[in-house]
């Protein structure tokens, strides 16, 4: 619950991130969710918790990496502005490498 409040003053306008959020906190298998919480964690400096969520995500799905994650996100987000935005967290931490 705590996700979905700091994701919402981070980012009042993103419903798609909210819902992918809310979608990670009920179920624990949905990845992209899961990279969406770590992305948010990093961005707000917490690295170590980004980097277990990814760990999370990896054990789900060995394929979706960070940087498939990323390249999910400039598909969807439509252009390189929003998805540079998208993935500023996990940028900032580093943790796009693969």
């Amino acid at each position: 619950m705590n996700a979905l409040r700091l994701a919402t003053k981070l980012s009042p306008y993103d419903l798609m991130e909210w819902g992918f959020l809310a979608r990670a906190l009920a179920s624990p298998k949905f990845v992209r969710g899961i990279m969406c919480l770590a992305n948010g964690l990093a961005a707000c400096g917490k690295h170590e918790e980004a980097r277990e969520y990814i760990a999370r995500a990896l054990a789900v799905n060995a394929n979706f990496t960070p940087a498939h994650y990323a390249g999910y996100v400039r598909v969807v987000s439509g252009n390189d502005e929003s998805a540079r935005r998208l993935l500023a967290g996990l940028t900032k931490a580093g943790l796009l490498g693969g």
